[in-house]
């Protein structure tokens, strides 16, 4: 299977340790695994040598909270553009999408007509968004293939979603790192 993890960055936080150990996981069953970031940098969480990792090279100003937020509508259109490229030229099978900016651009990207299976996971709190994002981001995982949720409590908040793509699945644990 060649499939393709999206996410912003792969700093030190929680969705980033869990692509490390999915994708590391995935890549060591024979999988062609790839982990691409909208941000460059180098990954915080270690990545087995047979995960391909990639940036689509976006640069966000992070000076202040208004420096940031203008670099991000900024990046939007270059990161759909790239992203779309890189979905459409690999061919993957799988496109598991990161946090809601890498939901949304994967969406969008299949929206566009790309075909592929697309696994999201929400793994921040859907109570705190309104509006237009709310609305669109529930679109996208109501057409998604599967739709991860990481508690009970996000999976009964997206009472649209249908319950045949949606399921919940827990941080996953490292046993190794545990002392």
């Amino acid at each position: 299977m060649k499939c393709v993890f999206v996410i912003p960055r792969m700093g030190g936080g929680g969705a980033e340790r869990v692509v490390s150990l999915v994708s590391n996981a995935l890549a060591k069953n024979g999988n062609d695994v790839t982990v691409l970031t909208l941000v460059g940098g180098e990954s915080f969480y270690k990545l087995d040598s047979s995960v391909h990792f990639e940036s689509v090279g976006i640069t966000i100003n992070r000076k202040s909270k208004m420096h940031r937020t203008f670099s991000q509508v900024l990046f939007f259109p270059k990161s759909i553009v790239t992203l779309y490229k890189k979905l459409r030229t690999e061919k993957y099978d799988v496109v598991i999408s990161m946090l809601t900016e890498c939901d949304i651009l994967v969406g969008l990207c299949k929206f566009a007509g790309l075909h592929f299976k697309h696994v999201c996971s929400e793994r921040n709190d859907p109570m705190r968004r309104k509006g237009v994002y709310f609305a669109l981001l529930k679109a996208i995982y109501k057409h998604a293939s599967l739709f991860i949720c990481q508690s009970q409590k996000v999976y009964d908040y997206y009472r649209d979603v249908p319950v045949s793509i949606k399921t919940v699945i827990p941080n996953p644990v490292d046993g190794d790192s545990l002392p």
